[in-house]
């Protein structure tokens, strides 16, 4: 049995010493009492800060763990009367508290703050939103300090306030500007020093059994000669979307020896998925770990059948029952993603290329499928899908961080996007997104490069990377990391040394390439039998021939 591996591998926050942060327990109130997109992302941005964080919901709190907490953050997403239990457990405590949105006038230490109801703003710190968002409008006593301001058309309102050891901020929503004033506030709010670095990282990105290993060679080189550590997001097989036949990694010949020589100049192997896709006629359309057309989890291994939605909560007579059925749907799913999983990284390792760390294709996988994946890596890349229920709810922190949705996995999220050379300016987003960044400290600047562009793009990318003071590149190369399945073990220690320990052997190789293939087995095993007979009935008809030539000859012979 796999054990999780964060249990076995814990490193420390990309920002500071472990034994400084501060141990956080959240406590939210959601419309369902279960932690949704808001509730996740606040987590995952603020995990950055911390040795710890717990969740817990309003309604089932740990009094003991919540007052052993250096800070609480409450997360009012709904409206909702506080339970009695959470506002003594509020009150007797002496830490730091920081609260969003709603139900905050219900807490004691707030009795001086005057909540004035929604209001609708349309600027953030002089930041034009795309729309008008809502935020709580705020009275804070005398003395506050206000970090952040929304501008109504005639009014400013503080979005975020501190006093003392209380904060607030007035929603629970973020968007871009939000996003990235709460991130700018959060050394503020919990006493941190600011950092001096941004770490970067760039992915290249589509990297299947048919790129062309020529673009991969060009591009990594040119990344290797400047001595910036880069990643290499593979897929270890393509499906023809048409026929279905599959292509593997390694009858790339070229290739594989390319990906071989750059991880010896310092690139670092990331396993995107198997195949890249479920339904394999939606090759490069849709998702592997999720599924598009339903968008909801995977809840059939049978990809030639269309399987019905979810069933919801009210399509069961009892919570039991609910819960029986979503135990099923998650084995299910679990069973598909380790299949994934283990070919991924099993076939990828048989040829000598040692991933160490995980991109979900398209990003979308459900919390269920991320804590199976936290069984084989540490680590993941690329952005969250925050939402059990539409793949559209995706986001990422601007920080590295282990969030609880990801089961303890570290997340290095991307920040800044791609090069799309389909726009009028193809930089001028990422110019933007570098620009934001640079406001908030110790934000991550990570961003991908299809390699089908070759080096087109890339110089000018890395030129507006590199613009951002103090930029650090991330070099997973001198950081712990594991990666594992039941019959390999890939372990990076800090020191820069790898460690791969494998027990596959080529029988396993060979099976494992025939598991699913069923009717092609079959079809060479015909093949072989009706081979073996064809031979078998011309060999007959060469000795019979020889024997009646011979017959021939001797009576030939005695008649003569």
């Amino acid at each position: 049995m796999i054990v999780s591996l964060f249990q076995l591998l814990h490193s420390t926050s990309t920002i500071y010493a472990e034994e400084r942060l501060p141990r956080i327990a959240m406590v939210y109130m959601t419309s369902d009492n279960l932690p949704n997109a808001d509730v996740y992302f606040l987590e995952a941005t603020v995990s950055a800060f911390a040795n710890e964080v717990v969740l817990f919901s309003a309604n089932k709190i740990e009094p003991d763990v919540i007052q052993q907490s250096d800070v609480i953050v409450f997360v009012g997403n709904d409206s909702g009367i506080v339970p009695e239990s959470l506002k003594g457990v509020i009150r007797q405590f002496k830490g730091g508290i920081i609260a969003f949105g709603h139900n905050v006038e219900q807490l004691q230490p707030y009795d001086e703050w005057r909540f004035l109801g929604l209001e609708y703003i349309r600027l953030l710190d002089g930041k034009t939103f795309s729309k008008i968002s809502a935020i709580t409008n705020v009275l804070p006593p005398n003395g506050t300090d206000i970090l952040s301001v929304g501008s109504t058309l005639d009014e400013q309102i503080p979005f975020i306030s501190k006093k003392g050891r209380l904060s607030y901020i007035a929603s629970t929503s973020f968007g871009v500007e939000q996003k990235h004033a709460l991130s700018r506030s959060l050394y503020t709010l919990l006493d941190q020093e600011l950092p001096t670095a941004h770490q970067a990282y760039i992915r290249l990105e589509e990297i299947t059994p048919l790129t062309d290993p020529k673009l991969v060679k060009e591009i990594g080189n040119y990344l290797a000669d400047r001595d910036i550590p880069f990643y290499m997001a593979i897929t270890p097989v393509y499906v023809n979307p048409k026929t279905g036949d599959q292509t593997y990694f390694e009858q790339n010949k070229e290739l594989v020896q390319v990906i071989k020589s750059l991880q010896h100049r310092g690139g670092m192997v990331i396993a995107h998925g198997y195949t890249g896709a479920y339904r394999y006629e939606e090759a490069g359309k849709s998702p592997e770990f999720w599924d598009d057309r339903l968008n909801q989890k995977i809840t059939t291994e049978q990809t030639n059948i269309f399987p019905s939605p979810l069933k919801s909560r009210s399509a069961f007579a009892s919570e039991e029952m609910y819960q029986s059925y979503t135990k099923k749907i998650n084995q299910i799913e679990k069973k598909y993603i380790d299949q994934k999983l283990t070919k991924s990284v099993e076939q990828l390792t048989a040829i000598g290329l040692y991933p160490l760390a995980f991109e979900a294709p398209e990003y979308m996988m459900s919390s269920n499928g991320y804590h199976v994946t936290s069984n084989y890596f540490s680590s993941i890349f690329g952005k969250v899908q925050f939402s059990n229920n539409d793949s559209n709810i995706m986001d990422a922190p601007l920080f590295a961080s282990r969030s609880a949705i990801l089961s303890g996995m570290m997340l290095y999220p991307e920040t800044i996007g791609y090069i799309d050379p389909d726009l009028l300016d193809p930089y001028k987003e990422m110019e933007l997104a570098i620009e934001r960044l640079e406001s908030v400290p110790g934000s991550m600047i990570g961003g991908f490069y299809h390699t089908y562009l070759g080096l087109e793009y890339l110089p000018r990318m890395i030129q507006l990377m590199e613009s951002v003071p103090d930029l650090e590149w991330l070099d997973l190369n001198k950081t712990e990391q594991m990666v594992q399945t039941g019959r390999v073990t890939i372990r990076q220690e800090e020191n820069g040394s790898l460690q791969v320990t494998s027990t596959i052997t080529e029988v396993n190789r060979l099976l494992q390439r025939l598991e699913g293939r069923l009717f092609d087995v079959v079809l060479w095993i015909l093949a072989v039998v009706v081979t073996l007979f064809l031979i078998a009935f011309s060999t007959y008809i060469l000795v019979l021939r020889a024997r009646l030539g011979k017959r021939l000859f001797g009576e030939r012979k005695i008649s003569g």
